[in-house]
């Protein structure tokens, strides 16, 4: 389906992205947009795969 192109430091520093939309999305008051960025910054996290990436070319993983 898709390769992996993110590297764990890449996935680290996507997680705390979302926890910090989320909390923007609580004290801002404006929830719909800060949720949509955090949503999308959790499932390319999880999915270990950015499409802006796959677009480019670029890959943050090493191959082994």
């Amino acid at each position: 389906m898709f390769k992996h192109n993110l590297s764990f430091l890449d996935i680290g520093i996507r997680y705390i992205v979302m926890m910090i939309f989320m909390i923007l999305a609580g004290v801002t008051g404006n929830v719909i947009l800060f949720t949509v960025l955090g949503v999308a910054a959790f499932l390319t996290a999880i999915l270990g795969w950015c499409p802006m990436y796959d677009m480019i070319g670029f890959r943050t993983r090493n191959e082994q």
